[in-house]
């Protein structure tokens, strides 16, 4: 190998492996202090697309499952107000009942007549104040619907529908109470059904998100033990490089020694 001192390519290769040294240490610097291993997608392009598709799959899933939050806070509270009206319309057949006696005197059977009609009015106050985000929940006609998107695609969805709570008992007709309580006993059914529905729906999601999450985890978070290891490499790469530069550097004083 001729001896030079224009070009000193000793010094050359070992500057070369001190950027590569520092290139490694300070990547290893990077992904330990922030906890993640692809910081820019120079790190790992085609995991970095991954795990974005991933999160944005997580994020709908996660916002799926507070739609279907709401939808079982609908039916819940639908539900309620359907307990408590049935509640209110069996207390009506008892004084239906009540009234049936002829026994009673006028002002007892005006007494069931004040509750009969109380009761009444509490149903359609009960009704009015079933209300979720501005939604009435409880009406008097054919039920409303409301879609919500259960899912990360559009098409997958559950409907919510208004509870239709009419009654035709008055306070001085009582021969339809069986008839309105077997309505509201429907009604109360089909919440309870969508209630159940939702519940394992969202249950399924959270697994999901979950299971998602754990994934795009271990492409984009840092492995600690590993990344350790590779620190105390680099740090060793990139002392050994320095010194074997310094080293380098020096070559050319031989070529001094020859001269004088």
């Amino acid at each position: 190998m001729a001896t030079v001192i224009n070009t000193n390519m000793a010094s050359i290769y070992a500057q070369n492996n001190l950027s590569v040294a520092q290139g490694k240490l300070a990547t290893s610097v990077q992904r330990l202090s922030s906890g993640l291993r692809i910081n820019s997608a120079k790190d790992d392009s085609a995991g970095l697309a991954i795990s974005m598709g991933m999160q944005s799959q997580i994020y709908g899933i996660d916002q799926a499952n507070r739609n279907l939050s709401d939808v079982i806070g609908m039916a819940q509270v639908t539900e309620t107000a359907l307990a408590t009206i049935q509640d209110m319309l069996l207390r009506m057949k008892s004084l239906g009942t009540q009234a049936g006696n002829e026994a009673l005197s006028s002002s007892q059977v005006a007494q069931i007549t004040t509750e009969a009609t109380a009761i009444v009015a509490q149903i359609a106050l009960t009704r009015s104040e079933a209300v979720y985000n501005g939604i009435s929940l409880v009406g008097t006609t054919a039920g409303s619907t409301y879609g919500v998107q259960s899912g990360v695609s559009t098409s997958t969805t559950i409907d919510f529908i208004t509870a239709n709570a009419a009654i035709t008992s008055t306070a001085s007709t009582f021969s339809s109470i069986d008839t309105d309580l077997l309505s509201i006993s429907s009604e109360r059914a089909k919440m309870g059904a969508l209630i159940s529905r939702a519940t394992y729906s969202a249950q399924n999601l959270q697994a999901q998100s979950a299971n998602l999450t754990s994934a795009r985890s271990a492409i984009v978070d840092t492995d600690f033990a590993s990344e350790t290891a590779a620190l105390t490499k680099g740090q060793i790469m990139q002392q050994a490089s320095t010194a074997m530069l310094a080293q380098a550097n020096q070559m050319p004083n031989v070529i001094l020694s020859l001269l004088k």
